[in-house]
């Protein structure tokens, strides 16, 4: 028994270096403690994991020897490297091209953040050996706890992504100039006086930088041949790349370089040699999630060990405010041209006031490199990093919160009340059918938003309306039912072609913008993996009224279709072709089909975008009416119930639109591309000039017997549907009677310069392939939706056929 305990004591005793049973409590408190901070206060788990790290600091823990050496420093770096290797991986540098604003915000908060702090330390008389260093530390920011704190808060769009990519660029300087002025230091032997810390020189920097990049440039050759194994290997391939990131980041720190910087630069490598969107990063995070854990507690217990003596306090209150200021000033100055708002920039400037690893380690080879000044370093960057580790996580939160950028706590709709009897009183009267020019169009495509990491939905609609105001364009751009959407309209149109020069002038003008904004923008009837529960109702009374009124179905609505506007010369005309052309509602469909893929998942449908739509109370089919005087009588007995306030409250498949004299076809998918968007117009067209002139048949209310089955056969199959022919009762491919209409109609197409348009659609259904089929074709070949969306992102812009 007595050998029992003493080896037990041996085992447990903090003198042991890292004692498992210690550690393994103290990490199994640390993810507790967050766990329930997050649940109870919603606030950052980070912050859990810091405070228990704090106090097993201050109660004289030895998590590590200080300055940092073997096991302690090797899981610190590795864990640092692990965060930065994904942060790399987020960074475009295409988006530089389009927007060089971005790199210049980055060098002017780095920079006035150094320059700040070492003004501030100059002046409270700190030699210059001590305060180089503290001005190197106290420019870091944290990778580590901004990506944390994200992940927490589900946070996403502009100042997220811009903090994300600032955050990381300031790593970048900071890991290569800290590394080589330590190294530096020590090739003087610690004499601070024989080699004084100074930026003049460029050598050693390019060295960390070299021989860091070197480690970074295999590994990201060697991870790239793993990510052409299998689409089913995604959890080997993620333990694969911990290894590889292991083994590589250890190889550039014995090289000479820095460990995290070759993390850093191997994710960028990557991203730019492989620019696909991946598979395996949440597979990634949880494997490498102990790690992560460990490093933010190491990195708390080490902080919570320096001087905290009342004497530092002002000083350390000083050099904090200093270093935020600058930030601040550098992130304001920088947005000017930058597509980034002035008080976007000053929530970026908060989320990227934490310090955490990064700091720390430039501490510790600081304190290696030059021991003589060591407890002079370590005496103001130790509680500067605890105190910004803690504050810096509840900051980050505030301003991602404050920026509208995390989706809200809880409801569906945000609260708002239902409709009271005295709005219900207050509908509107129908307007008088505007007389329009007979067979004009107009045409309204909505669009995704994407970021370029995972290809998922992003909230920018605000920012991108922003950018295009100060475009003059045909038409318009404006908001939709979620803040990732976006939806552009042509003006007044005579021939298709007409549409497709508005909407080309339109779509250069978005992609334009997107790059600027680091995004791009899609088309498609839907986003193939996009949770619907995450998106954000857009600020507008209107949608806010409509989220209150449907609930979830409000957000479920994160749909994307195009309408088509035909100009009638008067209104009983417009009723008879609407009536006529619903006819025609399976062909839309199926032409236009792009939405086979919801919530991740192959729906079997070709367009499965109008379920959605169907589950709304007033969708479907308009009544049969054909003259205007009998459908003023319809509406006013729908505004008198008080189901309806305006025409806007109908989700018809065809709905007539007297404010602009036209007939609104509203069954179409958002098509992959302009051009195709063009082409269904002009069918319209075409069809609306033979009901028009030819009047071959009378619109019946029989029609309708077929009108859900036809729709539904459409939907289901796309182009290989089974029609019915609501005037003969005759079964036939739709196939085979869309290739019919476009004989019926070509004589109109001559007319109208609508031969263009038409003779696409014609390839399209002798091939029998619909952009449903493409999308369908791409996940075949990718085995991965984000990629999927990747392609129909570059189709969108043209760079892909």
């Amino acid at each position: 028994m007595a050998e029992l305990q003493s080896f037990w004591g041996e085992w447990i005793r903090p003198s042991a270096g890292f004692p498992a049973v210690q550690w393994a409590l103290l990490l199994a408190a640390a993810a507790l403690a967050g766990q329930l901070l997050q649940r109870l206060l919603a606030v950052p788990a980070i912050l859990g994991y810091s405070v228990v790290g704090a106090l097993a600091g201050l109660g004289g823990f030895a998590a590590s020897a200080w300055p940092l050496t073997g096991l302690g420093r090797f899981l610190l770096e590795l864990g640092l490297s692990v965060v930065l290797f994904e942060a790399g991986s987020r960074v475009s540098l295409r988006w530089f091209r389009h927007n060089p604003m971005v790199l210049v915000q980055s060098v002017l908060e780095a920079g006035l953040s150094f320059l700040a702090v070492r003004t501030l330390l100059t002046w409270l008389a700190v030699p210059d050996a001590v305060a180089l260093p503290l001005a190197l530390i106290g420019m870091a920011a944290s990778p580590a706890v901004f990506s944390r704190v994200a992940l927490d808060l589900r946070a996403s769009g502009p100042v997220t992504e811009r903090a994300r990519t600032l955050t990381t660029l300031n790593t970048l300087y900071v890991l290569t100039i800290g590394g080589a002025l330590a190294g530096l230091g020590a090739s003087a032997g610690g004499d601070a006086a024989a080699t004084p810390l100074r930026l003049a020189t460029l050598q050693p920097v390019l060295v960390v930088l070299g021989l860091s990049f070197v480690a970074a440039a295999l590994m990201a050759l060697a991870m790239r041949l793993v990510l052409m194994l299998p689409a089913g290997l995604v959890e080997h391939t993620a333990i694969v790349l911990v290894a590889l990131l292991a083994a590589f980041t250890t190889l550039g720190a014995h090289l000479g370089g820095s460990a995290p910087l070759a993390g850093l630069l191997g994710g960028l490598l990557l991203k730019q040699i492989d620019p696909r969107p991946w598979r395996w990063p949440a597979t990634l995070q949880t494997l490498a999630s102990p790690l992560v854990l460990l490093m933010f507690v190491l990195v708390a217990a080490l902080a919570a060990q320096g001087d905290w003596s009342p004497a530092l306090w002002a000083s350390v209150a000083a050099v904090l405010a200093a270093r935020l200021l600058a930030k601040a000033l550098g992130l304001v100055l920088g947005s000017v041209g930058g597509a980034l708002r002035p008080s976007q920039a000053l929530w970026v400037a908060a989320t990227m006031s934490p310090m955490s690893a990064v700091a720390l380690v430039l501490t510790s080879q600081f304190a290696s490199a030059r021991p003589a000044q060591a407890a002079d370093i370590a005496a103001l960057a130790l509680p500067a990093i605890l105190v910004m580790e803690l504050l810096g996580a509840m900051l980050a939160a505030h301003a991602l919160r404050r920026a509208g950028e995390c989706p809200p706590s809880a409801g569906l709709g945000g609260g708002t009340p239902a409709p009271t009897s005295t709005e219900k009183e207050a509908a509107m009267a129908l307007e008088a059918f505007t007389t329009s020019s007979a067979l004009s169009l107009g045409v309204e495509l909505e669009l995704q938003l994407v970021n370029t990491h995972d290809y998922d939905l992003a909230p920018y609609a605000e920012d991108m309306l922003r950018l295009m105001r100060a475009q003059k364009l045909p038409g318009s751009v404006v908001p939709e039912m979620t803040s990732a959407m976006i939806e552009i309209s042509t003006g007044v149109c005579h021939s298709s072609a007409e549409v497709l020069s508005q909407l080309t002038q339109i779509r250069d003008a978005l992609v334009r913008a997107a790059d600027r904004l680091g995004i791009a923008v899609c088309g498609g009837g839907t986003h193939p993996f996009q949770l619907w529960h995450e998106r954000r109702i857009y600020d507008k009374p209107r949608f806010r009224e409509l989220s209150a009124l449907y609930g979830y179905l409000s957000k479920q609505f994160t749909i994307f279709g195009q309408h088509v506007h035909v100009g009638c010369p008067d209104a009983d005309t417009a009723l008879r072709t609407l009536h006529r052309m619903s006819r025609y509602i399976p062909h839309f469909i199926a032409l236009s089909a792009s939405s086979p893929y919801v919530q991740g998942h192959d729906t079997a449908f070709d367009s499965a975008r109008l379920n959605s739509v169907f589950a709304f109370p007033l969708s479907g089919r308009a009544p049969f009416v054909t003259r205007w005087s009998d459908f003023e009588a319809y509406f006013d007995k729908m505004t008198r119930t008080g189901v309806v306030k305006s025409m806007k409250d109908f989700y018809w498949d065809i709905r007539p639109k007297p404010e602009y004299g036209t007939i609104e076809i509203r069954v179409f998918d958002t098509p992959l591309t302009v051009e195709r968007a063009a082409a269904l117009a002009a069918y319209v067209q075409c069809l609306g000039a033979w009901f028009m002139r030819a009047e071959p048949f009378e619109p019946r209310e029989d029609d309708y017997l077929v009108y859900t089955y036809n729709r539904f056969q459409a939907c289901r199959f796309g182009l290989d549907a089974i029609y019915v022919d609501p005037g003969s009762g005759e079964h036939l491919p739709l196939r085979e009677h869309l290739l019919q209409s476009f004989e019926r109609l070509a004589s109109y197409a001559q007319t109208l310069d609508a031969t263009a348009g038409l003779a696409l659609l014609r390839e399209s259904v002798e091939r029998s392939h619909n952009d449903a089929r493409w999308l369908r074709e791409q996940q075949q070949s990718a085995q991965w939706l984000g990629e999927v969306v990747r392609q129909a992102g570059r189709r969108f812009r043209a760079e892909a056929r």
